[in-house]
C-alpha cells in the first residue's frame, strides 16, 4: 500500500475517532451543562415569580389595610351645597358628592352620585397617623400629638372645588414628617373605569405602578370624577380600588398642600375651568372642536324646539342641506360614470389583452365626455369628518342622557325598545329604529346609480343595509334618529338631482 493509501486511511480513522470522541464524551457534557443551565433558569424564573407574588401579596395586603382603617376610623362630615353640587366632605376624604341637575334614573327623585369615591388619610414612617376630628364651622380641625390641622373647602367652579390642608407643629423637639395618601374606588351605579388623564384618557390598571400621576379618577359614559395633587403620585392596586401616595410633607412648624376635584358631566367648557389638560375627558376625539360646536349649535335649537329629539332632526337636515352642494356633485358624477358605462365595457372587451391601452382608451374617454371618475368621491370624503364629530358629539353629549323623543322612544341616549320577547329565558328586544334606518339605506342604495356590473357587488351592494341593522342594533336612538333623518334627506335630495339633472 501506497504512502497515499496509508494516509487516507489514518484521516478516515481520526474522522472515526472524533465522531465517536464527539458522540460518548463531548456531547454528554454539552447536555448535562444545558441541563444545568436550564434547572438554574428555571430556578431563577421560580424566585422571580415568588418574589413577585410576595410583593403583589404585600400590595394587597396593604391595599386592604389602608381601605379598612379608612372605613372603621370615627370621621365628622360636613355638607356643601349649591344648585350644582352636593359635597359632602370629611377627615378622611371625600363622602358624597351628588349632581342635583342630573337624575340618578330616569323620573328618579335620587341624583346622580360619586359615593365614597376617595378616601385621603396620612401616614408618619410608615404608620397611618389617627387623627382625631372635630368640626369648626365649615372647617374640619384635627389633632395628633404635637400635630395639628385644618381641612379647608373651596369652590373654584360649577363642578370643580378644592380642598386645602394645613398642619401646624406645637413640639421644637420634632418636625413635621407625613405623607398623603389616597385611595380611589369605583363607586358610580352605571359602568365606569378608573383612569389617569394626561395626553389622552387611559385605564390606571394599563399603567405601570410606578409611574408619576397627576390628573386620576373614575370615568363614566357622560360624568367624571378627577382629582388634581400638585407634584404626582405613585399608585398600586386593582381594577376596583387604588391607593395613591402623595409628596411627603416635611416641614419645622407649618406645611400645606390642596387637592382640587371635578365631579360633573363631561362638558368640555367646564372641565376646562377644572384644567385644560383634562378637556380630553369629554371623549371628542381629534375632532373635537367640531364636535363642540355642533353640540353648542344642538343646544341652542333645543332651546327652541325644547325637545332633544327634534333638535336632532333639525340639525340633520341643516347639515346636509348646507353639503348638498357637494352632494349634488357626487350624484352628477355617479350618473355620467352610469351612463358611460356600456362604453367602458365595450372598451374593456376589445382591449382585454391589453391592459395599458385599455387604461388609455377609458381615460381618453373620461376626457371626451368630459368625467372625472374621482369628482363622485371627493365631496364624499369632505363630509366624513363632520358626519364624525356630529356622531361623536351625540355619543357623549349628556344633554341626551334621559332626554325623551315621542311614542316609545324614552331615552335617547339607550337603544329604542318597542318591546321585549322571552325567548329561553332571555329578553330579546324588538327595536324598530335599527330596522328604519336599515330600509331607509337599502332604498338609497337602491336610487345610487351603480357604476360597476359585477354581480358580487350589486349583491353586496344590496347586503350592507342588512348588515348596518346588526351593527347598529344597540347603538343610542338619539344617534338612529340622526342617520335615518341624514339617509332620508339624502334620498330626497338625490331624487332631486336625478330627475332634474340633464
Amino acid at each position: 500500500m501506497g504512502t497515499s493509501g496509508r494516509l487516507l486511511i489514518a484521516t478516515a480513522l481520526s474522522l472515526v475517532l472524533l465522531l465517536i470522541y464527539d458522540k460518548l464524551v463531548i456531547r454528554p457534557r454539552v447536555e448535562k451543562q444545558k441541563a444545568i443551565q436550564n434547572q438554574s433558569q428555571k430556578t431563577e424564573e421560580k424566585i422571580s415569580l415568588e418574589q413577585k407574588d410576595k410583593e403583589q401579596n404585600k400590595k394587597d395586603d396593604a391595599l386592604r389595610e389602608f381601605i379598612d382603617i379608612a372605613k372603621a376610623k370615627s370621621s365628622v362630615s360636613v355638607i356643601f351645597k349649591d344648585d350644582f353640587q352636593y359635597v359632602q366632605i370629611s377627615d378622611k376624604g371625600i363622602g358624597k358628592i351628588e349632581l342635583p341637575k342630573f337624575a340618578l334614573t330616569p323620573n328618579s327623585e335620587q341624583n346622580y352620585k360619586f359615593d365614597s369615591p376617595l378616601d385621603i388619610i396620612f401616614i408618619s414612617n410608615g404608620k397611618i397617623i389617627d387623627f382625631s376630628a372635630v368640626l369648626s364651622g365649615d372647617s374640619i380641625n384635627l389633632s395628633y400629638d404635637s400635630i395639628t390641622g385644618v381641612i379647608k373647602f373651596e369652590k373654584i367652579s360649577n363642578y370643580s372645588f378644592s380642598l386645602k390642608y394645613e398642619f401646624f407643629n406645637s413640639s421644637t423637639f420634632q418636625i413635621i414628617n407625613i405623607t398623603p395618601v389616597f385611595i380611589l374606588r369605583k363607586s358610580v351605579v352605571d359602568d365606569s373605569r378608573l383612569v389617569v388623564v394626561s395626553s389622552k384618557v387611559e385605564d390606571l390598571k394599563d399603567l405601570d405602578n410606578k409611574q408619576n400621576l397627576n390628573f386620576i379618577g373614575e370615568d363614566s359614559r357622560y360624568f367624571s370624577f378627577i382629582f388634581y395633587v400638585p407634584g404626582g403620585v405613585n399608585h398600586f392596586g386593582s381594577e376596583e380600588s387604588n391607593v395613591f401616595y402623595g409628596t411627603k410633607l416635611i416641614g419645622e412648624r407649618y406645611v400645606d398642600f390642596y387637592v382640587k376635584f371635578f365631579a360633573g358631566p363631561k362638558i368640555p367648557e367646564e372641565l376646562s375651568k377644572f384644567s385644560e389638560n383634562t378637556r380630553v375627558v369629554a371623549g371628542y376625539g381629534f375632532l373635537g372642536p367640531i364636535s363642540e360646536f355642533l353640540v353648542f349649535s344642538l343646544e341652542k335649537i333645543n332651546k327652541i324646539v325644547q325637545n332633544m329629539g327634534f333638535s336632532i332632526i333639525i340639525l340633520s337636515v341643516i347639515i346636509r342641506v348646507l353639503f348638498f352642494p357637494l352632494s349634488a356633485v357626487s350624484f352628477k358624477s355617479f350618473k355620467k360614470i352610469k351612463d358611460i358605462q356600456p362604453e367602458i365595457e365595450k372598451i374593456k372587451e376589445k382591449y382585454k389583452d391589453d391592459k395599458e391601452r385599455m387604461s388609455r382608451e377609458i381615460f381618453e374617454l373620461y376626457r371626451r365626455e368630459k368625467v372625472n371618475p374621482f369628482s363622485g368621491c371627493l365631496p364624499l370624503l369632505i363630509q366624513i369628518p363632520i358626519f364624525i364629530a356630529l356622531y361623536n358629539a351625540l355619543m357623549h353629549s349628556v344633554d341626551l342622557r334621559h332626554a325623551p323623543f315621542v311614542l316609545w322612544i324614552k331615552d335617547l341616549s339607550e337603544p329604542d325598545s318597542l318591546y321585549a320577547l322571552q325567548i329561553a329565558g332571555m329578553n330579546i328586544s324588538i327595536r324598530l329604529l335599527p330596522l328604519i334606518m336599515g330600509l331607509s339605506f337599502l332604498v338609497q342604495q337602491i336610487m345610487t346609480p351603480q357604476t360597476y356590473q359585477d354581480k358580487t357587488m350589486k349583491i353586496f351592494n344590496y347586503l350592507m343595509p342588512i348588515m348596518f341593522i346588526f351593527i347598529l342594533w344597540n347603538v343610542p336612538s338619539g344617534l338612529q334618529i340622526y342617520w335615518i333623518t341624514t339617509n332620508i334627506v339624502g334620498l330626497i335630495q338625490q331624487f332631486f338631482v336625478m330627475k332634474f339633472y340633464k
